[in-house]
């Protein structure tokens, strides 16, 4: 049992100084572990891989985009957005669509030990979208347990 709470971490992220922006300590008190959830992810290199479920953080830092203050002190920028709904992430796969032509929709299920989540909805009660943040643990891969999403199999 103490091997797996030693494994379900979340990163600590740091900044050019080393001074810790982000940890386990700083998530909303809605971060919940999940038993199942089903969700929906977009994966903008149209590949399913661990590179699809970096933190926003993260994939910000790689493609050299401007990550401002204010989205540093918000524990949302250091976690993995999924929803819930079709509907909502088929908006989402028309938005990004035009910047990113390879985009996909991956689908699979949050599981216990992958990550801590809460809906957008439960930081933000005036939210209506089944937007989910996830902070995904440091040893899970998650991405393995996702395939592509195919409207014809609904």
């Amino acid at each position: 049992m103490n091997e797996v709470l030693v494994r379900n971490t979340i990163p600590c992220y740091k900044d050019k100084d080393g001074t810790v922006i982000f940890s386990q300590n700083d998530l909303p008190t809605c971060a919940k572990d999940v038993e199942r959830l089903s969700v929906y992810r977009l994966c903008l290199n149209g590949v399913i891989d661990s590179d699809a479920f970096e933190c926003t953080y993260v994939s910000k830092q790689k493609n050299n985009l401007t990550i401002r203050d204010e989205e540093l002190s918000n524990p949302t920028t250091f976690s993995t957005s999924c929803f819930s709904l079709l509907k909502d992430i088929k908006k989402k796969q028309a938005l990004f669509t035009k910047n990113h032509p390879s985009v996909v929709v991956a689908v699979g299920d949050i599981l216990e030990g992958f990550g801590r989540s809460c809906f957008d909805k439960e930081l933000k009660p005036k939210t209506k979208s089944g937007h989910i943040n996830w902070w995904i643990y440091s040893e899970a891969e998650p991405h393995n347990c996702f395939k592509e999403f195919n409207d014809e199999e609904r």
